[in-house]
């Protein structure tokens, strides 16, 4: 994998092999669907925190409890289908070539 994707694949999702030509299209889907799934978490991370604090909420547990689901939603939301961050993420990895994007180079 090349171009401004090629080293968050590397760190965020080791053991995805971009690079080879048989499960290229797959991997990439892949790898498109995790980075969103992280942005969706961080998005939903942050518009928890806009929650107010109310007598039956709180404690460790629920802190456990709220990462876990935040994480899995943020998943979710990137897994399902029609999923606009995730093509956009997806088309912009195949139209990578040679770490300059074909709109950078102007066609």
């Amino acid at each position: 994998m090349t171009g401004a994707y090629a080293d968050i694949g590397a760190a965020a999702l080791p053991g995805l092999d971009i690079t080879g030509p048989a499960a290229n299209v797959r991997d990439a889907e892949t790898a498109a669907r995790e980075l969103a799934g992280v942005f969706y978490s961080m998005m939903l991370k942050e518009m928890q925190k806009t929650v107010p604090e109310n007598p039956f909420t709180g404690g460790r547990g629920e802190e456990v409890f709220r990462s876990m689901w935040v994480n899995e939603m943020g998943r979710a939301l990137a897994w399902r289908r029609g999923d606009a961050l995730s093509e956009a993420i997806l088309d912009d990895m195949k139209t990578t070539d040679g770490g300059e994007s074909r709109a950078a180079q102007g066609g």
